[in-house]
């Protein structure tokens, strides 16, 4: 598929499941922004409600007042991220508010619409907290059936022990050059990996590749 459109004649349907935080936010703000990049998508926002009473519909929440708060609450974190998105994605764009499993809430929808991709957020649950409730997000991708997108925040800084930090040095070298260059002077001699820049004209091996240490 065309990064610029949608298959011809057919629709492309992305849903993106936030909670309530303002990492949710984030996640309806990166699915707009993926959105507006295409032609001919829509954009499904779900939101679901995971603390009413098990034994109730949507439908009949009203009646009861501290459910009715929740669905309350539930549908203002829709008309925000719906707010926040807007000026990101102007194509067809509907919201869910659904009540129960955020993972079945999320796979269901998803079914239901015929999602091409499904965006969903992560709370990086670390201890004990991750292997008793696990992730919603690493349960949906693994049971999806299209492609799942997990959102996080971009967070370097906070590289993993075995993982080296990005050399400042490559990263302005990056930036001045617009990714036409990858490396710094340094590391272009100090060979580990194998990169190659394909430009206008093909590939660049020279400039921005690096070649397997011997």
């Amino acid at each position: 598929m065309s990064v610029s459109s949608a298959p011809k004649g057919s629709r492309f349907v992305i849903l993106a499941a936030m909670d309530g935080t303002a990492e949710g936010l984030e996640v309806a703000k990166y699915a707009a922004d993926f959105a507006g990049r295409l032609s001919g998508v829509e954009l499904h926002l779900l939101h679901c409600v995971s603390q009413l009473r098990a034994d109730l519909q949507l439908s009949e929440v009203p009646a009861h007042m501290g459910d009715a708060k929740f669905v309350r609450e539930g549908e203002e974190v829709l008309e925000r991220a719906t707010a926040e998105t807007r000026h990101l994605f102007n194509g067809k764009l509907a919201t869910h508010l659904t009540s129960g499993s955020p993972t079945r809430e999320i796979l269901q929808l998803a079914n239901d619409l015929r999602a091409d991709l499904v965006i969903v957020g992560t709370q990086d649950l670390r201890g004990p907290k991750r292997m008793l409730l696990g992730s919603v997000s690493e349960h949906v991708a693994k049971r999806a059936r299209c492609p799942v997108v997990v959102v996080r925040k971009i967070r370097y800084a906070e590289t993993e022990p075995e993982i080296e930090p990005p050399c400042e040095d490559c990263l302005a070298v990056q930036a001045s050059s617009a990714g036409a260059q990858l490396w710094c002077e340094r590391h272009s001699h100090h060979l580990r990996r194998i990169h190659t820049v394909h430009g206008a004209n093909g590939p660049n091996v020279g400039g921005g590749s690096m070649f397997i240490r011997t």
